[in-house]
């Protein structure tokens, strides 16, 4: 919680497991304190560079009847692809 910067090993290790072709998809949480895709896109690089963010509002259906339901009000989808050479 002090840092994101831990997500910069997450990025090495993930660019050791994925071939130079391919592509990493993380499903992420959007709120109006943090907006996880654009904290991650920043902290991708050198490993990965980024081929586009996606931003799906769910504000009006993440409820399911629950009152406090958190802070989630979209879900991002950051999509990587590996830095090559």
């Amino acid at each position: 919680r002090k840092s994101m910067d831990v997500y910069h090993d997450v990025f090495r290790v993930f660019r050791n497991h994925v071939k130079d072709s391919g592509v990493v998809v993380l499903h992420l949480g959007e709120s109006a304190k943090c907006k996880m895709s654009e904290e991650l896109k920043r902290r991708a690089a050198p490993s990965f560079e980024v081929v586009d963010i996606y931003v799906e509002d769910v504000e009006h259906c993440e409820r399911h009847g629950v009152s406090d339901k958190g802070s989630v009000r979209g879900h991002s989808y950051l999509v990587l692809r590996p830095q090559c050479g």
